[in-house]
């Protein structure tokens, strides 16, 4: 088990399959996602971007992020997004909390949960003996 953890195997998958189930969700049925954050699409435009920008981002970073645990030669691209876009989230909804105040708890989870991936995608990237950018 710690084998997957070192190579960043299980922080892949455990992206992978939220990320998918989220992106399955935004483009399947975008008016319950938004809904849950009180946010309305009131017409086709927004309906269209919502399931292409987030449905598809979301499907088409989880496709990366499963390649990557399935096949290790994209692995290494597979982590660096995920290092790169958990951070970016993390970074994006501290502001919020700074500048807006305080959200509902959606949001607190979604930070936990996106701010737990810098790490682990972070020691598999540059800290794992397995890892190919790590200084050993």
């Amino acid at each position: 088990m710690w084998t997957y953890v070192e190579d960043g195997r299980f922080g892949l998958l455990c992206s992978a399959v939220g990320w998918g189930i989220l992106g399955a969700i935004y483009t399947v049925n975008a008016p319950f996602l938004y809904g849950l954050y009180g946010i309305e699409l009131t017409n086709i435009n927004a309906l269209s971007m919502v399931r292409g920008v987030y449905g598809g981002c979301f499907l088409g970073i989880a496709s990366l992020w499963t390649l990557g645990l399935l096949k290790a030669r994209f692995r290494e691209a597979a982590l660096l997004t995920m290092f790169v876009c958990m951070l970016g989230f993390t970074i994006g909804r501290t502001v919020s909390l700074v500048i807006d105040g305080t959200p509902t708890w959606h949001m607190y989870l979604l930070l936990a949960l996106e701010a737990s991936g810098v790490p682990v995608s972070g020691y598999a990237l540059f800290f794992s003996p397995k890892s190919p950018l790590a200084r050993h």
